[in-house]
């Protein structure tokens, strides 16, 4: 797979790497601004997205544990923020979901 993006290793202290390209999942959304928090297994800080871009599969609905891959940038304010932001695929097993945010 060597079309030009690069993906991302979480670094050992848990930080990003600015410009490449992460696997994470929604944490919480906003249903009234549409933002979001997405976390990444293994990393130590939370990526703010302003607005995702949905697939029509997914508008409406709730995205709590829906799987992106984004990069990640660092915005004016210091706080990680998405940038070319995909969808991965049908939604997660809820119950499996749940199970691992009880573990946390």
């Amino acid at each position: 797979n060597n079309d030009g993006s690069s993906e991302g290793e979480i670094g050992p202290n848990g930080e990003f790497v600015e410009g490449k390209t992460y696997h994470g999942v929604v944490k919480t959304m906003n249903p009234e601004t549409a933002e979001c928090i997405l976390m990444v297994p293994g990393a130590r800080e939370e990526v703010y997205a302003a607005k995702l871009d949905l697939p029509a599969a997914l508008e409406g609905r709730p995205l709590a544990g829906q799987p992106f891959a984004f990069e990640v940038m660092r915005g004016g304010d210091g706080k990680l923020q998405v940038k070319h932001c995909r969808w991965e695929g049908a939604a997660v097993d809820n119950t499996t979901l749940q199970q691992q945010q009880q573990q946390q």
